[in-house]
């Protein structure tokens, strides 16, 4: 993809190399699920690696009637649950309009589009440019605060990795959105469903991304709001009917629909969702972002994005993304842990020859909740300052679950 790329006076040359080196990756054409294939009408219009200030000046100061910087909507899982099977559609009015807004995360970089006039000053109402701000100097900040968290890669490397996570991520939106009309685009910007658009601009990184680069995504995921963090579902899932309202038929309104058949069924667990979708069953979900404290007594086929809480199960086949010191995982086996290197103290697997937690699960199942769960820890030897620490943690409720 070629596109003017605009740098500060004090951006770091390497960045402007390896943009160039990113641009390589991507051509105008898009293939997925069994052929499905599109072209972008456009490229990207410009980059800008821009220092601290003037990228805050272009958070204020950059003007356009397309879209809202700061601010998106984030719906609960039960919002797209409750639409019925035979819609294909929704009022995007309507479905957003009851929903609160919340931050757009602009701490390293946003895409925005931006009008088009011709000779005359009079809008071109089916075009719009595309602009995309990136600003290296925090980039170099939040990989350094990286560091100790992410044991598995070289500290070399974690700038250039958290540079390319951003900027692919930010080309994400372009290409999910390059097709549509100004117009179409203006609508979507007005009710930017994070969910929806973030997941998928990150579900759009990982598919270029290394394994180690995987790992360093993952992990500044746990720093954003759970609507970030979708991606980790949809990389796990199959996103045709999703991905065919952006690419093939560019109508915004089928994405809340699209999505709900993306996740699946629910029910509800503890304040966790545990939903049956994409290619898995009973997948443990905290859509909420509260947390929770669960402990089955049978399997479960994957576990994600978890804010803090408890989790205790004999088996959990997927662990998806990587999770907050505040998250307390431990089960007998974990079969698939695709986002971590290294599992941290917080991921605790007890062999089931020494603890048996299916059997120990089972010994305190008609214990009162809070005594059970003390009890279940204090067998498996879990340290009591971390079971206190999780119980004083304000839940929407939690109880041992078999």
């Amino acid at each position: 993809m070629e596109c003017e790329i605009i740098a500060s006076r004090s951006t770091p040359k390497r960045f402007v190399k390896w943009a160039r080196e990113i641009l390589g990756l991507f051509g105008p054409d898009i293939t997925y699920s069994a052929g499905r294939k599109y072209s972008l009408r456009m490229p990207v219009t410009r980059i800008f690696l821009l220092d601290e200030r003037e990228y805050d000046e272009s958070l204020s100061g950059v003007v356009s009637n397309l879209r809202r910087l700061t601010t998106g909507y984030s719906p609960k899982f039960e919002s797209y649950s409750v639409l019925k099977d035979y819609q294909s559609s929704v009022d995007i009015g309507e479905f957003y309009g009851k929903e609160h807004t919340v931050p757009l995360d602009t701490s390293l970089g946003y895409w925005t589009p931006t009008p088009v006039f011709d000779q005359l000053g009079i809008r071109v109402n089916d075009r719009f440019e595309s602009l995309v701000f990136l600003c290296p100097s925090r980039i170099q900040r939040y990989a350094c605060q990286l560091r100790e968290r992410l044991p598995e890669i070289n500290p070399r490397f974690l700038q250039k990795y958290v540079f390319k996570i951003a900027l692919i991520h930010e080309i994400g939106h372009h290409y999910s959105l390059a097709n549509f009309s100004a117009t179409d685009v203006q609508m979507v910007m007005t009710y930017q469903d994070l969910n929806i658009l973030e997941g998928l601009a990150n579900w759009f990184a990982y598919m270029f991304l290394s394994q180690e680069e995987r790992w360093v995504q993952a992990e500044m995921a746990v720093d954003q709001d759970v609507a970030y963090r979708y991606y980790l579902y949809f990389k796990h899932s199959d996103l045709s009917a999703l991905l065919d309202c952006f690419l093939a038929e560019m109508d915004y309104s089928k994405a809340p629909v699209a999505l709900k058949k993306v996740i699946g069924g629910q029910h509800n667990l503890n304040g966790f969702m545990m939903s049956v979708g994409g290619r898995y069953d009973g997948i443990a979900m905290d859509w909420s972002g509260r947390g929770g404290i669960i402990v089955a007594g049978e399997s479960i086929k994957g576990l994600g994005t978890m804010n803090r809480g408890c989790f205790i199960t004999p088996k959990i086949e997927f662990l998806i993304g990587r999770f907050p010191k505040e998250a307390l995982i431990i089960s007998n086996e974990i079969t698939n842990v695709f986002d971590y290197g290294n599992l941290p103290d917080n991921v605790v697997i007890l062999p089931k020859k020494d603890k048996d937690l299916n059997a120990i699960i089972g010994s305190h199942k008609n214990e009162e909740s809070a005594i059970g769960l003390r009890l279940i820890l204090k067998d498996l030897g879990i340290d009591s300052a971390i079971v206190e620490n999780l119980l004083q943690i304000p839940y929407p409720g939690f109880e041992v679950a078999v």
